[in-house]
C-alpha cells in the first residue's frame, strides 16, 4: 500500500533487503546505497523542518548498516548546519557502518 503523502513506494523491511541484496549483486556497492539512503533521509528532513541550520538533532544508531546510515543522516544534517549527537546503542560492528561512523567524524560531524 502507498501512501499518498510519500513521494516513494513503501515497502516491508523484507523486501528492501531482497532489493539491496539485488542492486549490490548487481555491482552497486553497499557503502553506496548507504550514503544514497541516509543522503536521501537528512534531505527528506531537511525539506520537512526548514530551515535546519540551527536545530539540534538526535540520531539513534545501532551496530548494523542501518545505524551506518544513521551516521549518514548525522554527517549530512551537520553539514546544513545542524546541531546534532549520535548515541550509539551498540558500538558500530558492520565494517560500512564503522567507515560511515569514521567518515561523519573526519568530517567534523557528531
Amino acid at each position: 500500500m502507498t501512501d499518498p503523502r510519500l513521494p516513494v513506494r513503501v515497502v516491508t523491511a523484507s523486501q528492501a533487503a531482497a532489493r539491496d541484496r539485488a542492486a549490490i549483486a548487481a555491482g552497486t556497492p553497499s557503502s553506496a546505497l548507504m550514503d544514497r539512503a541516509g543522503t536521501g533521509t537528512a534531505r527528506e528532513i531537511e525539506r520537512r523542518l526548514r530551515p535546519i541550520a540551527g536545530r539540534r538533532a538526535l540520531v539513534l544508531c545501532g551496530p548494523g548498516n542501518n545505524g551506518g546510515d544513521g551516521w549518514v543522516v548525522a554527517r549530512e544534517l551537520a553539514r546544513a548546519g545542524a546541531a546534532v549527537a549520535v548515541c550509539e546503542a551498540i558500538p558500530a560492528k558492520a565494517a560500512d557502518a564503522c567507515a560511515a561512523r569514521d567518515r561523519a567524524r573526519a568530517e567534523g560531524g557528531p
